[in-house]
């Protein structure tokens, strides 16, 4: 099987069915830290239940909400949750990385999950995702 990876995924970690990429050194060494607990602190996280119980991390889900003639909208992200979390517009700090992204991989991106793992006990679970549509 022929594979089509993107030039700017050349250093990057490949996954699944070489369409998943993980990036690295995207940003300078000396300004990741900084860009973790900027992100961590402005952020409005939320707690999110499915079948009932509280899944073990804290999450975020961000986007661009846009305003045309009057009416909203906003990219669905349909989460396998009890309740739909709330998108909310970007944070300065989520901005900041969304665009450099973009910036790599040439796309835009209309919205993004963030997932805060507080401990070595908060976990996402063996897992595929699916689309429920």
């Amino acid at each position: 099987m022929a594979t089509n990876i993107p030039s700017w995924a050349e250093n990057a970690a490949v996954y699944g069915s070489n369409d998943s990429f993980l990036l690295l050194d995207i940003f300078p060494n000396d300004v990741v830290d900084d860009l973790f607990y900027k992100l961590k602190d402005e952020v409005k996280w939320s707690t999110m239940r499915q079948k009932g119980k509280r899944v073990p991390r804290d999450i975020s889900i961000q986007g661009t909400i846009t305003i045309e003639d009057g009416d909203e909208y906003e990219p669905l992200y349909r989460h396998p949750a009890d309740e739909q979390p709330e998108l909310v517009s970007w944070t300065p700090t989520a901005l900041k990385i969304k665009e450099r992204i973009e910036e790599v991989i040439q796309q835009k991106l209309n919205h993004a999950l963030i997932q805060y793992y507080k401990n070595g006990k908060d976990n996402i679970g063996e897992h595929s995702d699916k689309t429920l549509d």
